[in-house]
């Protein structure tokens, strides 16, 4: 088993441990605001399919009055959804 090309000492222990943590916490924060970014992007899919399937009981009127708060909300979130598509970094 080949060994390390300089000696381990607890300080490089530390500053390499240290340095993997940060590493591992700045990956898990990107990963979670991938996924936070999905949140409205998933839930305007969800209104959409809701009101694709009350469309058939409201003669395919988009604007029909049961329909209304649905879209509305539908229309909130995609833009919601297109705002944080895009990263502030």
């Amino acid at each position: 088993m080949r060994g390390f090309a300089w000696p381990i000492t607890p300080r490089s222990l530390i500053s390499l441990t240290t340095s993997a943590v940060k590493r591992a916490s700045d990956a898990a924060s990107k990963a979670q605001d991938r996924l936070d970014r999905t949140d409205d992007d998933l839930e305007a899919t969800a209104l959409l399919a809701k009101m694709l399937g009350m469309m058939p009981d409201h003669g395919f009127i988009i604007r029909a009055v049961g329909l209304k708060s649905i879209r509305s909300e539908y229309q909130m979130r995609i833009t919601a959804a297109k705002k944080r598509s895009t990263p502030t970094e």
